[in-house]
């Protein structure tokens, strides 16, 4: 059977690498404390550097052993490298993460699962951490060069009065998602004289939407795509964009790009048709639209928080790079080809880093991330003058 015609699922990763028959784990592999000389230690099997440390008992996960740190005496258990760190009620990942990525809303999902509002947040944000660290292993692998296209989707967190752009940058040939960005814009458009007020009202004590958060944004895109580009050798790429003057600003602003990055500008009025220059950063638009019930046009499922937000696109990216299909037609016929396929990473790569991140608990140190996923893992983003409304825990900046 051909490879392209075996389907593969987050499902199917999943539960393969759980049941994948082969010896668990060491459940300690090194130590949690990233000024420990042990917190890079890379030999699994190896584990004279740490002593056991007694247990302790929890409802959740039963007794649970602990161990002590021989160089710097730090302590931890079995449960600081699980994904379920710091749970006090394990659940289902899978049963949350398909109904994302298929339009429902989290207020859905609580009614469906009988869980609560925050605690299915709560699994998100980790799952959003599986999902960054993934993406940049496998980004790291991808053997295949081709251009980009870059284009920002508009949408809202909390209501109309606070827009925003996700800048997408986007492989023009396969539509593979390189990186996400988020900029907070100040409502634009034709409003009423109320509406036109209570903006004013807003912004009085909030403060205004930075004015040119697009080009910050896309400046830092473009810094990592330029010193990815020069790593991995694939030389001067084209750059697709629509006319907006802050891409072009942004360019100015990264010497890279130069060099780089040649930069093609097309009107945002042709016709958006596969014949179209801007068409994968289009079908990206479309799909989001499609499938993420924060951003159906007039939507009453609106993101009510910008990190929040992020976190859950963060999921969409990698279910739409490495698990869906890139065409339904040619899904139909039995070809299951996904992006990350077509850019030189084959399924069984994937299967691999995927048993090899699952389930566990990824620490920031440890994965190299670009400046917005940066910002995306330690949820900072935020609507002017509007707090995140939650405690963020430490535990994700080590």
């Amino acid at each position: 059977m051909n490879a392209n015609s075996v389907p593969m699922t987050l499902e199917s990763l999943v539960r393969g690498a759980a049941h994948s028959g082969e010896p668990p784990d060491n459940p300690a592999p090194h130590c949690s404390n990233p000024n420990c000389p042990f917190f890079y230690h890379d030999d699994p099997a190896d584990d004279s550097w740490r002593a056991d440390h007694g247990s302790y008992r929890t409802r959740a996960f039963g007794e649970v052993p602990r161990y002590r740190c021989g160089c710097c005496g730090k302590t931890f258990s079995d449960q600081t490298f699980k994904i379920d760190y710091y749970v006090k009620q394990p659940v289902d990942y899978i049963t949350l993460i398909k109904p994302l990525v298929a339009t429902s809303g989290q207020g859905n999902m609580t009614r469906f699962t009988g869980l609560r509002y925050e605690l299915i947040q709560n699994r998100y944000e980790r799952v959003a951490r599986f999902f960054l660290a993934l993406h940049a292993a496998i980004r790291a692998e991808i053997r295949l060069g081709e251009d980009f296209a870059l284009d920002g989707f508009e949408s809202f967190a909390i209501s109309h009065y606070f827009p925003n752009n996700v800048n997408l940058f986007v492989g023009a040939s396969t539509e593979f998602i390189y990186q996400m960005g988020f900029a907070q814009l100040r409502r634009k458009g034709a409003m009423t004289d109320g509406q036109r007020a209570r903006r004013e009202e807003l912004e009085s004590f909030l403060g205004k939407a930075p004015p040119r958060a697009i080009e910050e944004s896309v400046a830092r895109l473009l810094e990592d795509i330029c010193r990815w580009l020069k790593a991995k050798g694939f030389g001067p790429r084209r750059l697709k964009t629509d006319e907006h003057k802050s891409y072009e600003r942004a360019l100015k602003r990264v010497p890279e790009a130069q060099t780089m990055l040649s930069h093609e500008q097309y009107s945002s009025r042709a016709a958006r048709n596969m014949g179209s220059e801007l068409f994968a950063v289009n079908y990206i638009d479309r799909q989001l639209r499609k499938d993420q019930a924060n951003h159906v046009r007039e939507t009453v499922q609106f993101a009510r928080c910008p990190a929040a937000m992020m976190n859950r696109l963060t999921i969409y990216q990698g279910h739409h790079n490495y698990l869906m299909p890139r065409r339904v037609r040619s899904q139909r016929k039995g070809d299951w080809t996904t992006r990350s396929e077509l850019l030189g990473v084959s399924q069984r790569r994937v299967w691999a880093v995927v048993k090899r991140l699952w389930g566990k608990r990824i620490f920031l140190h440890k994965t190299e991330l670009w400046q917005e996923e940066m910002r995306t893992w330690l949820m900072q983003w935020r609507n002017v003058g509007i707090e995140l409304g939650r405690r963020v825990p430490l535990y994700i900046q080590v």
